[in-house]
């Protein structure tokens, strides 16, 4: 269906290499759309294919903004290329908030995962300061225990290093029994006479 000449004014139509400017694409590409997409907004004028200013906004959101970039070299009086175009901007802005969305999620989950690890390294850590200290109260305990059986073991050696006082009644035993003891030979001699 092709939109009737007599309903629109003239300069609300384009032609194909005016459409394929503000579009931003070949006029190939505009012939193409012409016989599928853009049909009902053909019309042909003196055999000339003319588009319908509105076609362009339609053409444009058709290709989701991918291709389709407005050329601002031919001005139309044409309010929805400008809502187009801020359409465009705020999508354009709207990407590129989502993609730096996206970067700080990622850095935050990185982060996440950091600080998972550290604290796993802080437990880590903490276990080892707990054994740790129970190895030293136990070599504390050893180092008592060790000192405890130096002093005893000095004590004893002291005694033993000790001169030991003669036992007076002993001694006197001895001095008594040694006038009376003589030695074997002698008593050997005494007996034998000899």
């Amino acid at each position: 269906m092709s939109v009737s000449g007599k309903n629109m004014a003239e300069n609300d139509f384009l032609t194909v290499k005016e459409f394929a400017e503000l579009a931003g694409v070949s006029r190939q590409a505009i012939n193409n759309a012409c016989k599928g997409k853009l049909t009902e907004y053909v019309n042909v004028v003196d055999g000339q294919k003319r588009l319908h200013k509105d076609g362009l906004e339609f053409y444009c959101l058709q290709l989701s903004k991918t291709t389709c970039k407005p050329n601002s070299k031919l001005r139309v009086n044409q309010p929805s290329t400008s809502l187009h175009d801020e359409n465009d901007n705020f999508s354009d802005t709207l990407n590129q908030l989502e993609k730096q969305l996206d970067v700080l999620e990622k850095q935050s989950r990185i982060f996440e995962k950091q600080l998972d690890t550290k604290d796993d390294q802080l437990k880590a850590k903490d276990r080892q300061l707990e054994e740790m200290s129970e190895r030293l109260k136990e070599a504390h305990e050893l180092n008592r225990n060790n000192q405890i059986l130096l002093g005893q073991q000095q004590k004893l050696l002291q005694q033993f290093e000790q001169p030991v006082a003669p036992d007076l009644d002993v001694v006197d035993k001895k001095t008594e029994m040694g006038s009376d003891k003589i030695s074997f030979f002698a008593w050997l001699k005494k007996k034998f006479n000899v």
